[in-house]
This record gives structure tokens, sequence and C-alpha cells, in this order.
């Protein structure tokens, strides 16, 4: 009796385990189904911007922005940078402006020897200073600059930036967000919060302190 019931919670046991594992199987062609079908829809709206801008028409700062997250996530900077070299070359988007000085800032945490680190950090921090000189409202600037602060790792800009970004906000009903998209003051500081909080989590080398002279000083900051 005692061997039969051994048996039993064996074979009990054995069909668990072929169920979980069925079930792990399934959930795993399911998320490979979603991953592609996620990267078909992003490959085809990549196409589609890419004709727009061959074509010559205007892109918004949302459609740059997307072009450059595309080559961003498969990590291919100099292809992003050509691309955003090629809209600035139609078009004069703040937006093309700070996707190439995370572009730059990204080539430049590699490991690259002194003096070409030196060139990407400059060519980041200059790129920055341009895009933050076009964006149409100042809170607006501010919360991007340091947003772009934070990807150089330099922390404390980016915190300042942020701050700023609140404060400016304060002076309209409504502050822009992202393209096209207007929040009201208490909004945008909750945001702005919350990106304060995730960069207070990092520990990084400012970039721009690696080249001197690159730093902003507290007047032009």
């Amino acid at each position: 009796m005692q061997k039969k019931t051994i048996i039993a919670v064996a074979i009990i046991l054995l069909l668990f385990v072929a169920i979980l594992l069925v079930v792990k199987n399934f959930y795993s062609v399911v998320n490979r189904y979603e991953r592609q079908k996620v990267d078909n829809m992003a490959d085809k709206e990549h196409a589609e911007l890419i004709g727009k801008l061959k074509a010559g028409k205007q892109l918004t700062s949302s459609e740059i922005d997307r072009i450059a997250t595309y080559y961003y996530l498969s990590s291919k900077y100099d292809e992003g940078i050509s691309i955003l070299q090629e809209i600035l070359k139609r078009q004069d988007g703040y937006m093309a402006y700070f996707q190439l000085s995370g572009f730059y800032a990204e080539k430049a945490k590699m490991n690259q020897p002194a003096d070409v680190k030196s060139s990407l950090v400059v060519k980041s921090r200059d790129y920055l200073a341009q895009g933050f000189e076009r964006v149409p409202d100042k809170a607006h600037a501010f919360y991007m600059r340091g947003k772009a602060y934070a990807l150089l790792g330099c922390l404390d800009m980016a915190i300042s930036d942020l701050n700023k970004a609140v404060e400016e906000s304060k002076k309209a009903k409504t502050t822009m967000l992202t393209d096209g998209v207007y929040v009201d003051q208490k909004r945008f500081a909750e945001v702005v919060e919350k990106d304060i909080a995730e960069i207070k989590k990092g520990q990084s080398a400012c970039l721009l302190d690696s080249v001197q002279g690159a730093r902003p000083g507290r007047n032009q900051q």
C-alpha cells in the first residue's frame, strides 16, 4: 500500500512538472510573438517617418524623438547621428539637437581614447546648448536640458535644471511636457519630482568634468 502511494505521488509530481513546463513554454512563445509584433510595428513606423523625411516634409518634435529612439534602443548611435544631422539640414528642430547630444554622450561612455572621448563630450555639450536655445517654452527647455545632463552623468546639474523647470512652470497656466502635450503646473511638478527621485538613485561621474572647461560656469547655467 505504501509503495503504491509513493508511486501515485511521484506520478502527480511528474504531471505537475510537465504542466509547468508546458505553461512556461506557452508564455515564452507568446512573449516572443508580442516582442516580434512590437518590433514589426516599430520598423513600420520608422520606415514611414524616414519616408516622410526623404519626401521633404517637416517632422514634428515627437516624430524626431521617435526616429532617434529607434536607433537608440538598437545602440546604432552612428546611424542615429547621421539621420539627425540630415534632419537639421532640412529643418531647425530643437529635438534633433537634444538627441544628438544624447547620442554623443552614449558614444563618450564607451571605451574610447582620451582625445576621442573629449571630442565626443564637447560635441554633446555643444548640441545640448543649441537645443536649449531653441525650445519655445522656457520650463520645457530646462526640463529637456535637465534630462540631458542626467544622461551625461551630471546629476547635480540635472537636478538644478529640473528645479528651475518647476519654477518657470509657475509663470504660466500650462507647461509643455512633450510636443503638443501641455499640462498644468501641478501635474508638471509631479512629473519632475519623479524624475528627480530617479536621478538621485544614480551614481556616475559627470562626463563634462572629463574635459577641462566643458562644465558651464554658474553664470552660464
